[in-house]
């Protein structure tokens, strides 16, 4: 990584002085952001430009850098939770790769049907296929928008509304633009925060932009912060009672929060004239994070059950080997090969290594870099065009420690590196618009067309050896224990390349119609052809009332990621550590279950919306969507591996299955509906005394529903060539998928400025949620919450100021599990392990913290 960033670093470097060289006049700025009476012009949703958010044909949150700079979080997720009605993510403790790069949904929807967007440009996806947390998000490969730091954004523009006929593929659930600054001038931000139980973090972030000759400028942006780790769970019983019973066991074995987390992000923005009316525009990112967190506590190798009945049986998982009841002739030639003695296999123990058990910990390096250039500018003939090019890479490099390959015994290290997964994508892109008068509307059409061609790459890297050997205690768990390496049959590079060509039409039919029409072709190279389309309109009924409404069809391609990822991993959710295997759905052992080559998942999207200003002051919209997805892609629920199906494999097949307890690959899986309403309003009261009061209340109401008609239907995992079917998704999962994530939001916000002193009030709601069951009627349902959060910024002078705020000031949680309560006393351990919070909670359990912030301006 550091390599990398060196090199990118100077290819930047490299490219000021023909920067500084640039000396022309007027540069232009298609991307920049103005005001047009007090309203900010947005650039998403439409190719043509001038328009504010209530003159839009589909909603749009603007999300501005003042909102952005006084959350507490420096994940931009977290401010977009709070502050759009229809975004969200949560907290995956002890959830693999999940722990480091947090899924987010948008209208109900996981990450990965959300387009995301740099100065109106797409931006590649993460290296990471969800394959834990929530049924909402599991499956999903989404943009880490974390690795984007705050202090480079001017302002984030949220569409809530599909546009793959506009953008293309992923755009179902809406798009996400983040538009950089591009100003002149910078700040230096000092920030400390703290939750009540302790656990702090600290960043440090500087944005400066300068002007470079008379028409250029370069925005640089660079972020530092260092979290610690949070825990927010009790001990579990079964160790506490080991820890009676005189076993050497840590106070905590096992923690549930948030990982420790260092990270350094850079960004760049910059563009200068090389023509009257022609500029060139470059902008990017280099990003390093390194996290760690905690696995399942794995119990001491002496103890054979959760109870501690019998603290020095042998029996374990972990201790010994059927390898133990071989004659030392049959030893001797097992040493010889493994290059170690018949005393050292006779007599190992991991007890004498572990004896108070051992929890594994996770590492994950995450490194994020992205470089766009391009042209930009007018003919004479009023013509724009913008051609650009743009590269991409997303990396993930793991490490775990504290633990072993069982199957090694005594030759097993405790520090492995299981492998690493890499996303890499590179554009061509070619965009055009032309405002063709015409005296039959009473505007000019607007006519966008273009093209793009997109090249993309996902690797799985090789693990160390030890990471996925299989030793001379094969009946022993094999691999890194915790997470398994990516051995020889899981690694590879997959790649594809797509091209795209879109037509966009949008004029003012009449001074109160606006009509758009859009129509996009795309040719995958791994999937085929389609075409999507979308029309959108507003209409304005007088001077306070108007409606807008679009209808679109929307596509969206397997990722790589999807197709080809094979991965091994342990869940641990009822406390006993059990190995589950992901193969790609045409692997001999999916397809025996059912599985078949992947197909695009395709949708529907409706709208129909309000827009109320009965003056300057006030504004409401009122939105109601619905979005229907045919052959929806999802994680199959977990298949035993039984002795039926081992049966219908090749010998190495086998192997493949040889210590995996369990069996999940992609499919598309179902059909579902999803719906909602969504309502903004924004108050302005000016007070006599030239005080500024403003009121903002955004609602969401989102429901998704699966028609259960439709859900995919395979052969049971105990007899894979049985005639009676079953269906792929378990009733938990149905469950969970349809009411997991709450189906009510809101949020109210008060911000009240009196001269050099800002205060802000924010009450953030969370409806009902559920846990499934597939035992019906047995689902747990978690009760509603509200949090609530207070700022204060103080303007010290013209150039410093101070703010200080409380992050969820009541110390408010998710309701606890049912048997928490006895948890906490040492009785039990909630469902699992001393948590005393689902992990499927819907938001953020750690709790309330304070944050202090310093910052500095300069010109």
């Amino acid at each position: 990584m550091n390599k990398k960033i060196l090199c990118y670093l100077s290819t930047l470097t490299l490219s000021l002085p023909l920067t500084l060289w640039a000396e022309q006049e007027n540069s232009v700025q298609t991307q920049k952001a103005s005001e047009d009476n007090g309203d900010v012009i947005v650039v998403t949703g439409s190719r043509r430009t001038g328009k504010s958010i209530t003159e839009t044909t589909s909603p749009i949150d603007v999300i501005s850098n003042e909102e952005i700079s006084s959350f507490a979080s420096d994940d931009i997720k977290d401010v977009l939770q709070a502050l759009s009605p229809s975004f969200n993510v949560a907290l995956y403790p002890s959830q693999d790769g999940s722990t480091f790069v947090r899924p987010p949904t948008l209208r109900g929807l996981p990450g990965g049907k959300v387009l995301v967007l740099v100065n109106g440009k797409r931006i590649h996806r993460s290296a990471l296929v969800t394959l834990s947390g929530s049924d909402g998000v599991r499956g999903s490969q989404a943009v880490d928008m974390g690795q984007l730091p705050a202090a480079s954004i001017e302002r984030i523009e949220v569409l809530r509304d599909g546009a793959a006929a506009q953008y293309g593929s992923d755009a179902i659930a809406g798009v996400i633009n983040v538009i950089l600054k591009d100003k002149a001038g910078g700040n230096f931000s000092v920030r400390h925060r703290q939750y009540y139980e302790g656990e702090t973090s600290e960043s440090i972030s500087t944005n400066y932009g300068f002007n470079i000759g008379e028409t250029g400028f370069l925005n640089l942006s660079l972020q530092y912060n260092d979290s610690e780790e949070t825990s927010r769970g009790v001990q579990r019983p079964d160790a506490a009672r080991g820890a009676q019973a005189g076993l050497p066991i840590d106070s905590l074995v096992q923690t549930w929060g948030s990982p420790n987390r260092e990270s350094t992000r850079f960004v760049y923005n910059g563009n200068f004239e090389i023509g009257e009316k022609t500029e060139f525009y470059y902008f990017g990112n280099a990003s390093k994070t390194e996290q760690d967190g905690g696995f399942f506590w794995r119990r001491p190798p002496n103890v054979p059950n959760e109870d501690f009945t019998d603290v020095l049986s042998p029996a374990s998982p972990y201790r010994r080997s059927a390898i133990q009841d071989l004659s030392d002739a049959d030893l001797q030639v097992i040493a010889n090969e493994w290059g170690t003695t018949v005393e050292a296999l006779r007599n190992w123990d991991l007890s004498t290594i572990f004896p108070g058990g051992f929890t594994p910990r996770f590492f994950g390096e995450v490194s994020d870099l992205s470089f766009f250039s391009g042209m930009r500018g007018e003919l004479e003939n009023g013509l724009n065009w913008d051609v650009s090019i743009s590269t991409g890479e997303n990396e993930i490099d793991y490490e775990l420690m504290n633990t072993v390959n069982p199957s090694l015994g005594p030759l097993t290290p405790f520090r492995f590196k299981p492998g690493s997964l890499r996303q890499q994508e590179s554009k061509f892109n070619a965009d055009f618009s032309y405002p063709w008068e015409t005296n039959a509307f009473a505007s000019p059409i607007n006519v966008a067309f273009g093209f793009e061609y997109k090249e993309e790459e996902y690797e799985i890297g090789l693990g160390d050896l030890a990471s996925y050997q299989v030793g001379p205690f094969n009946d022993r768990p094999v691999g890194s224990n915790g997470f398994p390496g990516f051995g020889p049959n899981a690694v590879g590079k997959f790649n594809r390349d797509n091209t795209a060509l879109y037509l966009d039409l949008e004029t003012d039919i009449t001074n109160d119609f606006i009509l758009g029409f859009a129509v996009r072709f795309e040719n995958y190279s791994d999937f085929g052809s389609t075409s999507d389309a979308k029309v959108s309109s507003r209409y304005q009924v007088n001077e306070t009332f108007a409606v807008r409404g679009a209808v679109s069809t929307g596509f969206r391609a397997p990722t790589l990621g999807q197709q080809f990822t094979t991965n091994t991993a342990t869940n641990a959710g009822t406390g006993v550590p059990v190995v589950e295997g992901l193969f790609p759905s045409t692997n001999p052992i999916s397809l025996a279950l059912g599985g078949k080559q992947l197909a695009p998942e395709e949708s529907e999207n409706i709208s129909l919306g309000l827009v109320i200003e009965p003056n300057n002051n006030l504004t409401m919209t009122l939105d109601y969507y619905r979005i229907d997805i045919s052959d929806r892609l999802a994680l199959t629920s977990t298949f035993d591996v039984t002795d039926d199906l081992r049966a219908l494999l090749t010998p190495e097949e086998q192997t493949s299955v040889s210590n995996i307890d369990g069996v999940r690959f992609f499919a598309n899986a179902f059909d579902s509906i999803t719906s909602g309403i969504e309502a903004v309003t924004s108050y302005n009261l000016g007070l006599d005394n030239g005080d500024d009061m403003k009121f903002i209340l955004s609602l969401s109401h989102n429901k998704t529903e699966i028609d259960q008609d439709s859900i995919l239907l395979v052969p049971p995992s105990g007899d894979p060539t049985s005639p009676n079917l079953n269906p792929i998704l378990a009733l938990n999962d149905i469950q969970n998928i349809e009411n997991g994530p709450p189906q009510n939001r809101g949020s109210f916000t008060v911000n009240y400025k009196t001269g050099a002193l800002t205060l802000t009030a924010r009450a953030r709601y969370f409806g009902e949620w559920i846990v499934g069951s597939n035992t019906p009627g047995n689902e747990t349902w978690y009760g509603t919450k509200t949090f609530f959060d207070l700022g204060m910024n103080y303007q010290l002078s013209e150039d410093y100021s101070i703010a200080f705020g409380l992050q969820n000031a009541g110390d408010q949680y998710p309701s606890k599990l049912p048997n928490a309560a006895s948890a906490e006393v040492g009785q039990s351990a909630g469902d699992c392990c001393g948590r005393l919070y689902s992990s499927s909670a819907p938001y953020n359990y750690n709790g309330g913290s304070y944050y202090l912030n310093f910052k500095a301006n300069f010109k």
